[in-house]
């Protein structure tokens, strides 16, 4: 099991570098995406694929928790300064990456028990 959940975590990074190359495409995202298919190659065959809806979900909360005074103008004072920024609305933010984060668990979980329960030998109702 914890094999599984070591490639869990590789698989959600994967899937953090792939949100990171599309979502800053016109910045970051390009230098990022060499390596979200170097990684992606790399772990072609091993399990856990379904944690790179994980990977996305996180870096779209992450989104949110940079929005979390959205939508509109969110100003910060300081004696010397003043800085304002446009906000996004969080909320679709937030609801996409809770729905992707809790999806890519389930996955993982369903083919993980599927797998544990073709390995483990199944007992007749006479076991019982």
């Amino acid at each position: 099991m914890a094999r599984s959940l070591g490639w869990f975590g590789a698989w959600m990074v994967v899937g953090a570098l792939w949100a990171l190359s599309i979502l800053g495409m016109m910045t970051i995202g390009i230098f990022v995406l060499p390596f979200a298919i170097a990684a992606t190659v790399a772990l072609r065959h091993k399990p856990g694929a379904s944690a790179i809806l994980t990977g996305l979900g996180l870096l779209l909360l992450y989104i949110a928790w940079l929005n979390r005074y959205g939508p509109g103008e969110h100003c910060t004072i300081t004696p010397n300064s003043q800085s304002c920024q446009e906000m996004f609305n969080p909320w679709p933010w937030l609801l996409s990456g809770t729905a992707l984060v809790f999806g890519g668990i389930g996955l993982f979980a369903r083919q993980t028990a599927r797998r544990s329960s073709i390995t483990l030998p199944q007992r007749s109702g006479s076991d019982l």
